[in-house]
C-alpha cells in the first residue's frame, strides 16, 4: 500500500514540475513587442569596437530585459543593384515595448557606449513596434 501512495505521490510531482517547466518555455517564447535595429556603415577599428561594444552591449542590453537577436558582420544583399549605404555590422535587438528599448538607450551605461559609438562608427539606429 506504501509503495502506492510513493508513486502515485511521485507522478503527480513530476507532472507538477513538468507543466511548471513548460509553462516556463512558452514564457522564453514570447515573441518582443518592439525592436531595435542597428545598422553601421563604418568602424573605424574593428578591435576597439569590440573592447567597448560588442563585449560590454549584450550584458546591458539583458540588464533592461532586452535578448540580442542578431549581431553579425555576414550580411547578404537580396535586392539587386547596390545598396545605399553598404552596411558593415548589423544587430537586431528585442525588447517588450518601444519603452523599454528607450529606457536601455537613455541610460548612463548606455549612455558611455554610444559615446564610444558616436566618435568612432556611422550608423544608425532605431526602434520599431512589432506588428500587433
Amino acid at each position: 500500500m506504501k509503495t502506492q501512495y510513493t508513486v502515485a505521490l511521485s507522478t503527480a510531482a513530476g507532472i507538477a514540475l513538468g507543466a511548471i517547466g513548460v509553462g516556463g518555455l512558452n514564457a522564453q517564447n514570447k515573441a518582443p513587442g518592439a525592436y531595435v535595429a542597428v545598422g553601421y556603415t563604418e568602424i573605424e577599428n574593428q578591435a576597439e569596437y569590440k573592447a567597448n561594444v560588442v563585449d560590454r552591449a549584450p550584458a546591458l542590453i539583458q540588464k533592461f530585459g532586452g535578448h540580442l537577436l542578431v549581431a553579425t558582420n555576414d550580411l547578404t544583399v537580396l535586392r539587386e543593384g547596390a545598396p545605399p549605404f553598404p552596411i558593415k555590422r548589423y544587430a537586431l535587438i528585442g525588447f517588450d515595448s518601444v519603452q523599454q528599448a528607450k529606457d536601455w538607450y537613455a541610460s548612463p551605461e548606455m549612455k558611455e557606449i554610444r559615446e564610444y559609438i558616436d566618435a568612432h562608427t556611422k550608423g544608425r539606429s532605431f526602434a520599431v513596434k512589432a506588428r500587433e
